[in-house]
């Protein structure tokens, strides 16, 4: 890492943190990734909806990477090669989904307006969001570059840990096509602050209805687990009240769940309250 950095890059740097970041391009560039592999049909439906009035490039895992969080490969060198997705040149990555966006945005010509993962097979919602390989590549892209991003998923029933081999229903165009295609022009108008993110879960049925919430502090899962002598695994068990205008109350209710998520690691509240503890507690 150098030590040094110019002018010209401390001056950007101060500049992108103290405004919002604003996409002015009139054909915007779009970079397309996920956790479910580069031949996700969430990813593919994505790329069938934004070719008419975006540019984009497609960089993403080789493989089902799904609840892999933010885990970075540092101990060795991550293969890349790259195929041919639902018609367009792809570049796929044999590592994580953070990965992932760091080789796309340092490979790529353009930097992205818009980092877009998913639409993930599976919900994204609650305190959960953590260990989610396609929340990790939205915050990796916006922590990393500073580049805004949403994160779609869609809740399924399907196995969430399967291969996807490239094909693609027709009948997503719809729902949740539609909505999704509404969403992401809207985002290409807005302004987002500096470190956040949308965080949006559609629901498995059919629905234009939406809500505004809360990412819920309550987990969805009960996060208890199935221990043997040997081995352990997590049961599926779920809590079956939510807390009221959060991201989980609006997907049991059938509302697409449209969540604004910050990254901001300071609890500024309990800074003076520090700053007393540890002057009297470190004499």
């Amino acid at each position: 890492m150098k030590a040094k950095m110019n002018s010209r890059s401390v001056n950007s740097k101060k500049s992108r943190s103290a405004t919002k970041t604003t996409i002015k391009s009139k054909r915007p560039f779009l970079m397309l990734t996920g956790d479910d592999s580069v031949r996700a049909e969430g990813l593919i439906l994505v790329k069938r909806i934004v070719e008419p009035f975006a540019d984009y490039a497609i960089v993403a895992t080789k493989t089902q990477q799904s609840a892999v969080g933010g885990k970075i490969t540092f101990d060795k060198k991550v293969p890349w090669g790259r195929e041919m997705v639902d018609g367009h040149n792809a570049y796929w990555v044999d590592g994580t989904p953070s990965d992932a966006v760091y080789f796309g945005v340092n490979k790529l010509k353009q930097k992205p307006d818009l980092i877009i993962s998913g639409v993930n097979t599976g919900r994204n919602i609650t305190s959960n969001i953590h260990r989610s390989g396609t929340i990790a590549a939205a915050i990796t892209g916006l922590q990393a570059f500073l580049i805004p991003a949403i994160a779609f998923s869609i809740v399924s029933n399907t196995d969430w840990f399967k291969d996807h081999d490239g094909s693609f229903s027709e009948d997503l165009l719809n729902y949740p096509g539609k909505m999704l295609e509404k969403i992401i022009k809207l985002a290409l108008k807005s302004k987002f602050d500096p470190y956040t993110f949308w965080n949006i879960n559609f629901p498995e049925e059919e629905t234009t209805e939406y809500q505004i919430v809360t990412t819920s502090k309550q987990s969805y899962w009960k996060n208890d687990l199935e221990i043997s002598n040997k081995d352990f695994g997590f049961l599926d068990s779920r809590f079956k009240k939510h807390p009221k205008g959060s991201d989980s109350t609006a997907l049991v209710n059938g509302k697409i769940a449209i969540a604004p998520c910050k990254i901001d690691y300071t609890n500024y509240d309990d800074m003076d309250k520090m700053k007393k503890t540890f002057q009297k507690g470190l004499k």
